[in-house]
């Protein structure tokens, strides 16, 4: 007859498994930390992918930040029946409405202004100008960010302003 220690430390049966014997059943310390390795490890490259995209819906909102002010001028010279004036400083990175409020146009944003007169105009400031009868006088304002390009166009007739990604 054998003897068998019987303190919890030593007890286990013949192929060392100390889990069947004392019918207890969960994780071992290598498991959990693999699965605390993977969480952290997916955790940072979605970190990583939302961080881009935040810069990429900031660039996407001053698009259409943009667009808007030149709707608005449109529109105020259609109500107040007086020519409005938008003027954009490529310079000093500001962009408003005559007599109103400037933006201000963030660093990393590169903007030129194709004039089918002046040619392309990156430098200086560009003014954009909008007449009761809904007709406008300017050109077409190329944003660059990184690999992201928009454009914003306008009709020079209808005075109408769209956005297009390329």
């Amino acid at each position: 007859m054998k003897l068998k220690h019987l303190s919890k430390i030593s007890r286990c049966n013949e192929e060392g498994n100390y889990r069947k014997l004392r019918g207890v059943s969960g994780f071992t310390l290598l498991e959990l930390l693999l699965v605390i390795f993977l969480i952290t490890l997916v955790m940072g490259i979605s970190a990583a992918f939302s961080f881009s995209n935040v810069s990429s819906a900031k660039f996407d909102g001053m698009a259409r930040e943009i667009a808007a002010t030149m709707k608005e001028a449109r529109l105020l010279a259609y109500m107040h029946n007086e020519r409005q004036i938008l003027t954009v400083d490529m310079d000093n990175r500001l962009y408003g409405l005559q007599g109103r409020k400037t933006r201000e146009i963030p660093s990393k944003l590169q903007i030129t202004i194709h004039d089918s007169v002046k040619g392309e105009i990156s430098k200086g400031q560009y003014v954009f100008t909008f007449s009761p009868s809904g007709r406008m006088e300017g050109g077409t304002i190329v944003m660059k960010s990184g690999k992201k390009e928009v454009t914003i166009l306008t009709d020079p007739i209808v005075g109408a302003v769209l956005i297009r990604d390329k």
